[in-house]
């Protein structure tokens, strides 16, 4: 079967519409903005009063919380951090009164509700006069490695190797079944009678490949098993900064289960794993239908004779037909017009609670933090359920395929016969697969990583690359499969000797040599593509314990005006954007000296207007000072920024011996 150009082309542009219809993803609850801004620089004894902070993704709020310290590392808050009242993404702290001038630090931690992932992390700002510490958020808003100090604990040997175990139970699980259903099974149907063994081997085959598979499903759901129970417990530890033996000494677990979003998915996923296995052990202990194999007779009832077995197998038009070998004693020719029976639905079953495993993982992933998870978290599924069906898919042909060419006899060519069937059904469900893996892939990563650069510079994207290495050596195997073997497989099983000549069957016969050969290269080929999925699905593990990298250490609230004008190339940030007080920051770098930062600079101001009210507002100045070892930045807090609506914006450089340059710019402020 050949898959049709224009549902690969539909199925393509039916995922990049994604691509259009979403938004950058901000995995793990990162800082979004805070009240005092991260890098604010407050009034000398003019302290705040409290703290709050808000995140990129919603929180659990009895696994998050706040602390602020002095430069001395001691508490100098009131110990009641809680959510904001009527937000989901939010946390206050109250301070003690009368704080002295200087450099304060908001230490916040929290546990994503949308991923599931643990974030510590901090941030200062400053009262009076006082420098703030280095690598703290807001000590740049426009350092594009980001300015977060952060301490990401999923990346571990626990979360990569728990994901990893993971990612192949599902991959097995929902893999095995289609190769089942869609590879196996009917590659053997389509050969049945036409094999020299005759119809009990191919029954063998079909028996011993059945219950190898069976096998490798119990297999995969005990990994499951092991797997929920192992990250249950890690990210219990995780989320409590404890050690497993220390989580029955209080609530941990109990709350971590029934209070928080990943508790719900967690039991839902033991709920799909619990009945997989009912299915599964069901199926299992059913006595085992084998199909009887026969050639529909001819018209005038004369049924084919086993003579022209060599002729059925190379004959495009041979009908094959199963009928269950119940159903066939005693019926002697008549089993030959019987109709084809279908699998016992139980597969089927299988294969949804396989799914819906997979939307589990799904829902727990980066794609579920994103504005447009009802887009994204789709697609996120069709990866790994594409992932699952070509992993799987090499797992039956290493594991499983085997056991069925044993029961065939050798010499025969009837394993030859049987691979030249198998291979090319393989190959058009993995490239449905692969094309659907590579277009959901691409669209995670255009949301995930938002900018190129990110690939080579982050942490996440350099784990992407990883995963893209392994990718392309799998699909060169999987086309020399396809392009190479395939082919020369088929040449050897449709020789007949009236044709290509009585003498020549040592050389070019389904039982010769050479067709022995190259099943030895096709089994070397798919255990080279077994091993490689394996450690691909380690760098999965990896990829997905990361946090995507974010726009800037902001979050996804600060507004980026750049440009070049009179050589020189500008930025300008404003964090959070939003009413009240706002961090504002400006890179200068001198395009005409080696894009070097600007030097002799007297004076930086940021001058502001409302241009929204009658005759609008007047223009308010905003003088920046550089920042401390960040040459060619300037930064200021204000307040200026105190109505929603259109505002101008114009950045004023002095220079020494230079004329001044004037940048004007707009942009609107949401409330």
């Amino acid at each position: 079967m050949k898959i049709p150009v224009t549902i690969l082309l539909g199925v393509a542009g039916i995922l990049f519409f994604y691509s259009f219809a979403t938004q950058t993803a901000y995995a793990h609850a990162q800082y979004d903005h805070s009240n005092p801004a991260a890098g604010a620089t407050l009034p000398s004894h003019q302290p705040p009063t409290q703290v709050q902070v808000w995140f990129t993704e919603n929180i659990e709020p009895k696994f998050s919380s706040l602390q602020v310290v002095n430069t001395d590392n001691q508490r100098i808050d009131a110990g009641n951090s809680q959510p904001i009242p009527g937000t989901t993404n939010a946390l206050q702290i109250g301070l003690q009164p009368n704080l002295p001038d200087g450099v304060y630090t908001v230490i916040f931690e929290n546990v994503s509700s949308d991923d599931g992932h643990h974030v510590k992390s901090n941030f200062s700002f400053v009262v009076g006069e006082g420098t703030l510490p280095a690598g703290a958020v807001g000590g740049s808003l426009l350092d594009n490695e980001g300015v977060t100090t952060s301490i990401d604990s999923n990346f571990n040997f626990w979360s990569v190797s728990l994901r990893w175990l993971n990612y192949l139970a599902l991959c097995g699980l929902v893999g095995l079944v289609l190769f089942w259903l869609l590879v196996w099974r009917p590659a053997l149907l389509k050969i049945g009678e036409a094999l020299i063994s005759g119809a009990d081997s191919a029954a063998l085959a079909y028996r011993h490949v059945t219950f190898r598979l069976y096998f490798l499903l119990g297999i995969s759901l005990v990994l499951l098993c092991v797997g929920w129970l192992g990250f249950f417990i890690y990210q219990a530890t995780t989320v409590s900064s404890s050690y497993p033996w220390q989580l029955f000494q209080d609530d941990t677990l109990v709350t971590l289960l029934f209070s928080s979003r990943f508790g719900t998915i967690w039991l839902v996923r033991l709920g799909l794993i619990i009945l997989a296995t009912l299915v599964w052990f069901l199926l299992k202990r059913s006595p085992l239908e084998v199909p009887t194999f026969a050639a529909v007779s001819s018209s005038d009832g004369a049924g084919v004779g086993q003579t022209q077995v060599e002729e059925i197998a190379s004959s495009a038009n041979a009908t094959l037909v199963l009928a269950q070998t119940r159903r066939a004693k005693g019926r002697g020719a008549r089993a030959a017009g019987a109709v084809l029976s279908r699998p016992d639905p139980r597969w089927w079953l299988l294969l949804v609670l396989g799914i819906g495993l997979m939307l589990t993982t799904s829902l727990d992933s980066h794609s579920s933090a994103s504005k447009a998870a009802f887009l994204l978290v789709p697609n996120d599924l069709l990866h790994l359920v594409s992932t699952g069906v070509w992993i799987g898919g090499i797992v039956g042909l290493v594991l499983g395929m085997p056991v069925g060419l044993a029961a065939l006899k050798p010499g025969t060519g009837d394993r030859t016969r049987l691979l030249a069937a198998l291979i090319p059904k393989f190959s058009n469900v993995a490239l449905v697969s692969v094309v659907v893996l590579v277009v959901s892939g691409v669209i995670q990563a255009i949301v995930q990583l938002g900018r190129l650069d990110a690939l080579f510079t982050t942490t996440y994207g350099i784990s992407l690359v990883v995963k893209l290495s392994l990718f392309v050596p799998l699909i060169g195997l999987g086309a020399y499969n396809l392009n190479q073997i395939s082919p020369r497989m088929r040449r050897y099983a449709r020789y007949q000797p009236k044709k290509d000549g009585p003498n020549r069957e040592e050389q070019l016969g389904a039982g010769s040599v050479g067709a022995g050969n190259l099943q030895k290269l096709f089994r070397l080929s798919t255990r080279w593509e077994f091993i490689i999925m394996l450690v691909l699905l380690v760098a999965v593990g990896a990829l997905t314990s990361f946090s995507p990298p974010q726009g800037t250490g902001y979050g996804n609230d600060t507004l980026i005006m750049h440009g070049e004008t009179g050589g020189i190339n500008y930025a300008l940030a404003i964090n959070p954007a939003k009413l009240g007080a706002n961090v504002l920051e400006v890179q200068l770098v001198d395009t005409t000296a080696n894009y070097v930062p600007v030097e002799n600079v007297r004076l930086v101001l940021v001058e502001l207007t409302m241009l929204d009210m009658d005759n609008m507002g007047s223009p308010q100045e905003v003088e920046l000072k550089p920042v401390t070892g960040k040459p060619g930045r300037y930064t200021a807090t204000n307040t200026i920024l105190s109505m929603p609506g259109n505002w101008s914006v114009k950045i004023l450089l002095q220079r020494d011996g230079k004329e001044d340059v004037n940048i004007p710019l707009s942009f609107k402020l949401n409330q």
